[in-house]
């Protein structure tokens, strides 16, 4: 499998993070809109939107989702018409795809007949190919070089090493639940609390979850002074 796509899956699954620089870099879950009409499928585009809907991946590009394809590149197509003055069109509608935007705001674009990725710089520019593919491009926005040691998307990927492997707190919960079945349902919600607090006590959804379970428990019995402790302390921390 390519490692574009590996990549991508990892930073689907690690949405919510809290993690500085990993947060900042936002991709949507794979997309469920159908392919636009009119447009000839790239394969390694399709694929792209069958693991993530777009998003900020790299400080320099911003993927549009896929049901946004088609509204974009008809709108750059009326924007670009008789650029330079001749009547004619410079972006074609179902030769060209535009499927995300730079860091400056320009169109990024997939030439259908040539499988080429390239932009165009509407203001006094031209077009600017890239002379890539589709995916040698989006593979090369994963691929670090020395000078970009300190580019924080490339910190980020570093990070997503780190965390991927980390279950969700919603996982936690699910795994206590399915070990805890011959415990009494008010222990078993103080046990996922505790361990939710433990485990992701700097995560402000896990810590409202395991407050939730605490109020559940608390429906069941009178809470330990412990507990109402611990039940404080999750309050102070969700509404920080």
């Amino acid at each position: 499998m390519k490692n574009w796509f590996l990549q991508l899956n990892r930073l689907v699954n690690v949405n919510g993070t809290d993690e500085h620089p990993l947060f900042v870099f936002k991709v949507n879950p794979p997309s469920i809109s159908n392919w636009p009409n009119g447009i000839t499928p790239n394969k390694s585009l399709v694929d792209f939107y069958k693991v993530c809907d777009g998003g900020l991946i790299s400080l320099q590009y911003n993927f549009i989702e896929l049901k946004d394809i088609e509204l974009e590149t008809k709108q750059w197509e009326q924007n670009l018409h008789n650029y330079y003055g001749d009547g004619q069109r410079v972006l074609i509608y179902g030769k060209h795809v535009v499927f995300a935007f730079d860091s400056q705001g320009a169109p990024i674009i997939w030439d259908s007949e040539n499988d080429k990725v390239l932009s165009f710089y509407a203001a006094g520019g031209d077009w600017e190919p890239f002379n890539q593919s589709f995916d040698e491009f989006i593979s090369s926005i994963f691929i670090n070089s020395e000078e970009d040691d300190d580019d924080i998307w490339f910190i980020a990927l570093d990070q997503l090493k780190l965390v991927e492997d980390k279950p969700t707190y919603q996982d936690t919960a699910s795994k206590i639940l399915d070990e805890s079945t011959n415990l009494p349902d008010n222990i078993i919600y103080l046990k996922i609390a505790k361990e939710l607090y433990k485990q992701y006590n700097d995560n402000i959804e896990a810590l409202t979850e395991a407050l939730n379970y605490i109020k559940k428990s608390e429906k069941i019995k009178v809470l330990s002074k412990k507990d109402v402790r611990l039940k404080l302390e999750l309050e102070l921390k969700s509404n920080a």
